[in-house]
């Protein structure tokens, strides 16, 4: 019998360890700090994320592509910008071709107020010498020399030259205003 005691004294005693052990309360293994490393991940562009292909725990290497965000917005942004950007480029093409435009008129209209003046010089000279005609013909007519007709046509003369004189300087002064004019629209359009 005494190996019997012996055996049942084992096992009392494996079951009081086992009770013994199970009597306590679980507590940590280690005590210690747990830091996590931080990393902050962003996309190049914005926008709504529609895909995204990483595993929790997996290690990224710098560049790694992890999802795919909708690029629909981006695509039309761009295509309004393009847009915008040929509309600017045909409004610079059709400044500069107004300005060839302005250019010439502006040479043309300058060539006319030259040849305005020119004329206006010329009239000049035919009215000096038809008012001295018209002074010759009074001084003939007063002598008896020369015929009513004659005065008449003389001072005839020297009337349509003033006038013609007066729409000269019209003309002119209204070739300088449009001069004027077209050198302020060519400053406009640099």
């Amino acid at each position: 019998m005494g190996q019997e005691m012996r055996t049942a004294a084992g096992w009392l005693m494996i079951g009081a360890l086992g009770l013994a052990g199970c009597a306590r309360e679980a507590g940590p293994d280690a005590y210690g700090n747990v830091e996590a490393v931080e990393t902050v991940v962003s996309s190049q562009v914005g926008g709504q994320l529609i895909a995204l292909t990483v595993d929790e725990g997996r290690t990224l290497a710098k560049d790694d592509v992890v999802g795919r965000i909708d690029t629909i917005g981006l695509a039309l942004e761009r295509q309004q910008v393009d847009a915008q950007r040929a509309v600017a480029a045909s409004r610079r093409d059709e400044v500069a071709r107004q300005r060839t435009v302005v250019e010439s008129q502006r040479d043309a209209i300058d060539q006319q107020r030259q040849a305005a003046e020119a004329q206006r010089s010329a009239l000049d000279v035919q009215l000096e010498i038809a008012r001295r005609t018209f002074e010759r013909t009074q001084r003939l007519f007063a002598q008896q020399a020369a015929t009513s007709i004659q005065i008449d046509q003389a001072e005839r003369d020297v009337r349509v030259l003033e006038r013609q004189i007066e729409r000269s300087e019209e003309h002119t002064s209204e070739l300088q205003s449009r001069l004027h004019l077209v050198c302020r629209l060519l400053l406009e359009k640099k």
